[in-house]
């Protein structure tokens, strides 16, 4: 059972952070690109690998057949070795595909990463703006505050010397 505050394990606070959302992502990104890297690319050119092997190994199959001119027996042998070296020509087709859509994929991904990338930074560029814009404003209330206090404190003077305080009370502020 999950937690209320929880989507899929990940906590919503998380989530609707804008800056976290894309440092996720980016992260996110890298991972499915080491992790594609890593098991498809080694496994598809294995596979390739593999099956130019037995295409290759049946045609040699197949010519040293057609050379011996073979016996009664050779026709068929010959054609087996045609019915196979058509199959595996179409598995290493497909392969080449897949792996032709597995880079296309590829692609896409780094082309995301770019654009996150690029988001990222932007967002890093903006949070440096409003960063000194708080700053500066931090500044000026600053000043502001003690221009306050400091009318305040000419006020209690001017105030002071028009209107002398009552007997018996007793200035604090000295």
């Amino acid at each position: 059972m999950s937690h209320p505050e929880l989507v899929d394990e990940i906590p919503v606070g998380l989530i609707e952070d804008d800056l976290l959302e894309d440092d996720l992502c980016n992260r996110m990104l890298n991972s499915l690109c080491r992790v594609y890297k890593h098991h498809k690319v080694p496994v598809l050119k294995q596979e390739l690998e593999e099956k130019d092997a037995v295409i290759a190994e049946l045609g040699r199959q197949l010519a040293a057949a057609h050379e011996s001119g073979g016996g009664p027996g050779a026709v068929s042998t010959s054609s087996q070795y045609q019915v196979e070296l058509a199959q595996v020509q179409r598995e290493s087709d497909q392969a080449l595909q897949d792996c032709a859509e597995l880079q296309q994929s590829n692609a896409d991904l780094e082309e995301y990463k770019k654009t996150i990338e690029q988001q990222l930074d932007g967002t890093d560029k903006k949070l440096v703006e409003n960063m000194y814009t708080i700053q500066k404003l931090n500044r000026d209330k600053e000043r502001r505050d003690q221009e306050i206090f400091d009318l305040e404190e000419a006020a209690r003077i001017v105030k002071d010397m028009v209107q002398p305080p009552h007997p018996g009370f007793v200035d604090s502020r000295s």
